[in-house]
């Protein structure tokens, strides 16, 4: 069987969902591949449903919260404001898997972002992340 890769964009609260439960389900061998999903998006005309109206928006916060609920993780705090410009974050996660601290990195940012409300598209959140993992802040 082929190896199973988990891509993730650090500003989908669905893919913290995933992260937060892929060892437990699919065990340690899943490979983890950070993926821009606003190029995505732009390159096939889409968008996200956080950006497509108030009631998709709310209906998509309500539905992440329900799930999050379901798998027993804590109640989500949406940053603000969310989504954001996430390329740096991005940059750093495709660092950090350079470095060895990649799945430490990636559940760091996902869980400042969607438990404590840390805005990724700042450079100092996502510094810090880095720095709680031990990648330097230079």
């Amino acid at each position: 069987m082929p190896p199973i890769t988990f891509y993730f964009d650090l500003g989908s609260p669905y893919a913290y969902l995933s992260a937060e439960r892929l060892e437990t389900v699919l065990g340690t061998s899943v490979v983890w591949q950070p993926i821009l999903l606003g190029g995505l998006f732009a390159a096939n005309g889409r968008g996200s449903w956080a950006l497509a109206g108030d009631v998709s928006r709310q209906a998509g916060i309500a539905e992440v919260e329900r799930r999050a609920r379901a798998c027993g993780l804590p109640a989500v705090r949406w940053p603000d404001p969310w989504p954001s410009d996430y390329l740096f974050a991005m940059r750093a996660a495709t660092f950090a898997f350079l470095t060895g601290a990649g799945r430490a990195f990636t559940l760091c940012a996902f869980r400042a972002a969607f438990q404590d409300g840390r805005d990724l598209g700042r450079p100092e959140v996502v510094l810090d992340a880095g720095a709680e993992v031990g990648i330097g802040r230079e």
